[in-house]
């Protein structure tokens, strides 16, 4: 296995298992995992949107087979949810694809994994008007709140944050503008690998460095702890928040090519 591969599936496990440690800190919740072959397929008909109703890793170790294929979208049909499927940069995906299309999925944007290694972590400058401090019981309201509307997320998500800032190695940050709350982000460690999720900034607060503020400040706490391989994911290839992350020092490491299923 050659060094590309081995990040890939350093990267490709920690996804499945940090999401696995969020979908577990509340199952009242709702959030389900069902593993079929090497996909891990995760629904929430709650809160019906690609970011929580998606497979993970379909591809990974092989060619699924067609039983599995049709498992994992009978999940997402028995629901009515408009899974998303991510295939494995692993995969034949060209030929999972043509298999997917003829199950009537159709091609969607790709998103984009990033990653960073210490040695390629920035110098950075950060605006005295930005403070950035763990989240607690005192301030733990206004984290909710903005990450909420910075992602324009829905109830119940507001329980789902809730239950995450109870999960032990979670750490979780809020940034403030001149003493403003104005944004959000969280490391999850998994697989030896620090994940940077919820990097979320309130629109009024935007184009003013918080995001990358907050990017550096995760990057040095989990260098930091040890870590030796970041993680981030963007929802399009080349959007603001990839263009960010690779200021910073991050590279795409692989495209997630993604198929949606149609609900109905």
């Amino acid at each position: 296995m050659d060094g590309n591969e081995a990040r890939t599936r350093r990267l490709q496990r920690h996804c499945i298992e940090a999401f696995d440690l969020l979908y577990g800190a509340d199952p009242s919740l709702g959030p389900q995992q069902t593993t079929v072959g090497d996909a891990a397929v995760y629904r929430w008909t709650a809160v019906p949107i690609p970011l929580f109703n998606r497979a993970i890793g379909l591809g990974d170790d092989g060619e699924p087979s067609d039983a599995d294929l049709d498992r994992i979208l009978d999940l997402y049909r028995q629901e009515g949810l408009e899974g998303m499927i991510q295939l494995s940069p692993l995969a034949d995906r060209a030929s999972l694809g043509r298999r997917l299309e003829q199950r009537g999925l159709v091609r969607q944007p790709s998103w984009a994994t990033l990653a960073m290694t210490p040695d390629r972590l920035q110098a950075n400058q950060t605006d005295p008007a930005i403070s950035i401090e763990p989240v607690n019981d005192g301030n733990r309201d206004d984290f909710i709140r903005v990450l909420l509307e910075s992602f324009e997320l829905p109830p119940p998500v507001d329980q789902f944050i809730l239950a995450s800032l109870n999960v032990p190695v979670i750490q979780n940050f809020l940034a403030c503008y001149d003493g403003e709350p104005a944004g959000t982000a969280q490391i999850i460690p998994a697989t030896e690998v620090g994940g940077l999720y919820s990097g979320g900034v309130l629109p009024p607060f935007r184009r003013r460095g918080i995001q990358a503020a907050l990017i550096a400040h995760r990057a040095r706490a989990a260098f930091d702890q040890g870590l030796d391989l970041l993680y981030s994911g963007t929802e399009e290839v080349d959007n603001q928040s990839s263009r960010n992350l690779r200021k910073q020092g991050f590279f795409i490491a692989y495209e997630w090519e993604c198929w949606g299923l149609p609900q109905g």
